[in-house]
């Protein structure tokens, strides 16, 4: 191509930690295994940013897990419930948006029930992290929402969920996972 010097680029790595000694401007995909990965993120190093996370997100997949069609009952009334097989464990420090997301419905009766989904970081027991959507439950109703939040390695993200029945059920619960900048 005229007018672009390919010789100065900097290659890409592709691997499950990121270079060690990196330069400005310098790209990596992470990825949480190389021969069969869930996620890969591609990187962009700035050495200039005030942030602790230098190391900023500029594409790739999410981070994913969903249940499928699995149904959970809530059993509890107006009182947060962590509704576990749907974690994300958070592979590195940084910014993250996470997205939960599911069906609720009432699992035996009828009517409508002030119902809420959120995320927690159930390694500290934060319920919910951040912001969660409220609405009222008309036989079965879909609801996400999105959080930003400081992430630490190792804490368990889950679903939890709230109502005013016992008898409130989540389906097709799903959780994402999203940098916007990781260390």
């Amino acid at each position: 191509m005229p007018g672009f010097d390919f010789s100065h680029a900097i290659p890409y790595t592709y691997d499950t930690i990121l270079p060690a000694n990196p330069s400005n401007g310098q790209e990596a995909i992470l990825t949480d295994s190389v021969t069969n990965p869930t996620y890969t993120w591609r990187l962009r190093y700035n050495a200039g940013s005030s942030s602790a996370y230098k190391w900023e997100f500029i594409g790739g997949s999410p981070l994913y897990t969903s249940t499928g069609t699995v149904s959970a009952a809530i059993g509890v009334v107006n009182t947060w419930k962590d509704i576990t097989g749907t974690d994300i464990v958070v592979p590195r420090n940084g910014e993250y948006f996470c997205l939960v997301g599911g069906r609720l419905g009432l699992t035996t009766g009828s009517g409508n029930q002030q119902s809420h989904i959120g995320v927690a970081d159930v390694s500290v027991n934060t319920n919910p992290l951040g912001l969660f959507v409220s609405l009222v439950v008309i036989t079965y109703d879909s609801a996400a929402v999105e959080t930003s939040f400081v992430g630490v390695a190792g804490h368990t993200l889950r679903p939890t969920i709230q109502s005013a029945s016992a008898n409130m059920g989540v389906w097709d619960r799903w959780l994402r996972l999203i940098p916007k900048r990781i260390s």
